[in-house]
């Protein structure tokens, strides 16, 4: 994708979720084989239906050869700023916020290349 598209496939899913099957050059059928679960599962999870778990998470990371890094870090002013901001617009608005800022972020790793 370049920089100046969406991050939703033609379906209106995320293709930034792990477990969207372009997101690491699997369909969900070979995704689900390879991570032990059945292939429904993942297709709820690219729809948003359901939330994987932290270790489903890792698991579905893994079979597509990546892993899961956390890092605990204090929080700032300017997250203070976000929650806040979040919480005045409720948590749909928040999350469609979110997305479209992970968008941004994208579309500039990739433009710097």
């Amino acid at each position: 994708m370049s920089s100046s598209t969406s991050s939703q496939s033609t379906s209106g899913r995320s293709t930034h979720s792990p477990t969207h099957p372009r997101w690491c050059g699997l369909t969900q059928l070979e995704l689900a084989e390879r991570a032990g679960v059945v292939r429904p599962l993942i297709s709820q999870y690219e729809t948003g239906k359901k939330d994987p778990s932290l270790s489903m998470l890792a698991r579905l990371l893994d079979a597509c050869g990546m892993e899961l890094r956390m890092e605990a870090s204090p929080v700032t002013d300017a997250d203070r700023d976000q929650y806040r901001r979040d919480r005045e617009v409720g948590p749909e608005q928040a999350r469609r916020n979110a997305l479209r800022a992970s968008r941004e972020v994208v579309s500039v790793r990739r433009f710097r290349g």
